[in-house]
């Protein structure tokens, strides 16, 4: 069919804004060409845009539908009914800015490891070793409180709250609820991320063995699992200042736990542990 006029200054226009290529093929067929590559062009850059807004990537949601005492309420089932849990992260002074890798191994009742740097402790029942570097050697203990998943962690860690054990232990009662008033020490802070994961951060003010002091926790907002906490105290001029500050980059509850975690091998140098990451498979 022979081009009518008007489609052939169409094309010279065409040809003008968007000069071909040189190239065998027909004037028609150049022009034909680079349309296609433009479409394609706008609908790959189109994709790529899809693809930096994945429907998967985690969102910060607000704690609208949510009331202090819900959150809370989810994290505690969460602790008391889980027969597994293994957790990797950091816990870091926040006096010195130093920090130091985190493990924990948990079986219920009575199966514990707890890993802090290059201090090790393991709890089997009744019984319960610890192992450091000044020693270089375990040290058994005999069983002396009816809390041995808190003396434990509090002995390893020097006396730093680590809070875990008294979940594993009490369950509600490690967040403070004693009776009428559920959690009425806890009030919500604001919605943030901790590692990547969306959390609710709920703070305690003046928690047990803290006077004064506050507690905060970072709850994932979709397993409603611990992910990170900071204890602040009083100073002398009256504020508050971080003292020391946990993050946990891998929490998982009821999956397998090796039992060679529960044996009693030195543990790997402060350099691996940080570099290790979760267990394999999990």
């Amino acid at each position: 069919m022979t081009p009518t006029p008007s489609s052939n200054a169409a094309d010279r226009e065409q040809d003008r804004l968007y000069p071909p290529r040189p190239t065998s093929r027909n004037r028609y067929g150049v022009v034909l060409a680079s349309r296609q590559l433009a479409c394609a062009w706008s609908v790959g850059l189109m994709l790529m845009s899809a693809g930096c807004q994945s429907p998967e990537a985690p969102r910060l949601r607000n704690a609208d539908s949510l009331d202090v005492d819900e959150i809370l309420q989810r994290c505690v089932e969460n602790y008391t009914e889980l027969k597994t849990f293994t957790a990797r992260g950091s816990l870091r002074d926040c006096r010195t800015g130093t920090s130091q890798p985190i493990e924990w191994d948990y079986i219920r009742p009575n199966h514990l490891r707890l890993q802090i740097g290059m201090k090790l402790a393991v709890v089997d029942g009744a019984d319960w070793w610890t192992y450091t570097q000044e020693r270089l050697g375990f040290r058994k203990h005999r069983r002396f409180t009816s809390t041995p998943l808190r003396t434990t962690a509090h002995l390893l860690s020097g006396g730093v709250p680590l809070f875990l054990p008294a979940v594993f232990e009490t369950g509600r009662r490690a967040f403070g609820d004693r009776g009428p008033g559920w959690f009425d020490r806890w009030t919500f802070q604001k919605v943030d991320w901790r590692d990547e994961s969306p959390c609710y951060v709920l703070a305690n003010r003046s928690p047990p063995g803290l006077p004064g002091g506050m507690l905060q926790l970072w709850i994932d907002q979709d397993r409603f699992l611990l992910r990170g906490w900071v204890v602040s105290v009083v100073q002398p001029d009256g504020r508050l200042a971080p003292v020391w500050e946990c993050t946990y980059t891998f929490v998982a509850i009821d999956v397998p736990v090796a039992a060679d975690r529960f044996r009693l091998i030195e543990p790997r140098p402060e350099a691996r542990l940080a570099q290790s990451g979760p267990p394999e498979g999990k």
